[in-house]
């Protein structure tokens, strides 16, 4: 089980330079999302 920062750096090895930026983006939201309703 590899963090969310890992598995952001793994895409973006995979997708190397054609990496949306909306993705990362994305993915910090949903990120937040998903803990903020744990500490609320």
């Amino acid at each position: 089980m590899g963090s969310s920062i890992e598995k952001i750096f793994k895409a973006i090895e995979y997708y190397d330079n054609d990496f949306p930026e909306n993705f990362i983006k994305e993915l910090i939201d949903k990120e937040y999302e998903s803990k903020k309703f744990l500490f609320d």
